[in-house]
């Protein structure tokens, strides 16, 4: 994934940048887990570019299940953006 954080304020910013993923579960809910991505501090309308690859397999904590899987991209905690993906059976 990729996206661009552009401030719109004259003055600096301390952002931390995380981004959180609603992983189907068994019975069909989801559940949240959130993913450190970074810390910076921006300048007054300044933009800066962020991209990272999320490896989507199994691990003996986590299965992965059928069903539309959300990603939010939250800026000090706040959701501001979000897609989705489907994993298919």
């Amino acid at each position: 994934m990729s996206f661009t954080v552009k401030s719109t304020v004259p003055e600096s910013q301390r952002l931390v940048i995380d981004y959180a993923i609603d992983y189907v579960k068994a019975n069909g809910s989801t559940s949240a887990k959130v993913f450190k991505l970074k810390a910076l501090t921006l300048s007054g309308h300044a933009s800066e570019f962020v991209s990272r690859g999320q490896q989507i397999k199994e691990l003996t904590t986590r299965r992965h299940y059928a069903g539309k899987h959300v990603v939010h991209i939250m800026v000090n905690g706040e959701r501001l953006a979000g897609t989705s993906f489907e994993i298919r059976p």
